[in-house]
């Protein structure tokens, strides 16, 4: 066979793994948004309760001092 021809063989096959890059790219995007998610309702409760005990101590306090 010259150079000038093509090769017209059955190319080996490609490395299994290069098939699940992709995949374990969209599973661990697909992970992260879901921690992510807790996260940030975590916080929002934390920081809602936080507001309703800061608002409880303001309270008790303006009663015990005599504010209005």
């Amino acid at each position: 066979m010259s150079s000038l021809e093509q090769d017209d063989s059955v190319p080996a096959d490609p490395d299994p793994r290069d098939n699940e890059r992709g995949s374990m790219a969209t599973e661990y995007s697909v992970l992260m948004a879901f921690m992510i998610t807790l996260v940030i309702v975590g916080v929002t409760a934390f920081g809602l309760a936080l507001s309703e005990h800061y608002d409880y101590l303001n309270a008790t306090l303006k009663t015990a001092l005599g504010l209005p």
